[in-house]
């Protein structure tokens, strides 16, 4: 079912970034007691500060049984999500989780299109959908974005997501992921001053993000 927005038509946009809700076992690595701390890694470097605890576990320490203790911020549904403990010990435990809201609810212009504006807010966690960078800003805002992740959607992937980011004032705001993620080669996205409505299209593919269109913004290694 679709509804309309400004005349457009209205679709999920993938995940959507905020707090975990919910936490299961994804594999149960060794090593494990109970009562042990799990924190919950992102691939995008943008979540932190979610962790469970350790309710059970079977032979040669595997676990069986997680509870939520804090719920982090900034983390999208994803699967096989890698875990550190505390304290040391076990190893190889990860973790499917599903989220809920949006870790800059303040900001976000519309849930359903996954429309969200970032001010001075640098790490972008949006994966898909449209990134409106620079809101209220008054100078440079050096925004970071993360790698995505290879693989179809279904299987806790990127590949074929789209991304738009749109500049909102007439400063170089600039967009950096790691080395070589932008097309292979670059990884440096630079807004023209002092030109309003720069923008650049990006599709994910294979763990790169594809330059699919840009407007008065460049990209350099």
């Amino acid at each position: 079912m679709s509804t309309t927005y400004r005349g457009m038509p209205s679709t999920d946009f993938g995940p959507k970034v905020g707090t975990v809700a919910t936490a299961i076992i994804n594999a149960v690595g060794s090593g494990y007691h109970v009562a042990d701390v799990l924190t919950f890694t992102d691939p995008y470097g943008a979540g932190s500060g979610a962790t469970a605890v350790v309710t059970s576990i079977g032979a040669s320490g595997t676990v069986t049984g997680i509870t939520l203790l804090t719920l982090g911020s900034n983390y999208a549904t994803g699967t096989a999500l890698a875990t550190t403990v505390a304290p040391s010990g076990g190893s190889g435990c990860t973790v499917n989780i599903t989220v809920t809201g949006y870790a800059d609810a303040a900001n976000v212009l519309d849930s359903d299109l996954a429309i969200v504006a970032y001010g001075a807010t640098s790490a972008i966690a949006l994966r898909e959908g449209t990134v409106m960078v620079g809101l209220g800003q008054s100078g440079i805002i050096n925004y970071t974005l993360g790698t995505p992740i290879a693989g179809l959607p279904s299987a806790g992937g990127d590949d074929g997501r789209m991304l738009a980011i749109i500049c909102l004032t007439g400063y170089a705001h600039t967009i950096t992921t790691g080395s070589s993620v932008i097309n292979g080669n670059k990884h440096v996205l630079t807004f023209s001053t002092p030109f309003l409505g720069g923008s650049a299209i990006l599709m994910a593919y294979a763990g790169t993000w594809w330059l699919m269109a840009v407007n008065l913004c460049s990209a350099t290694s």
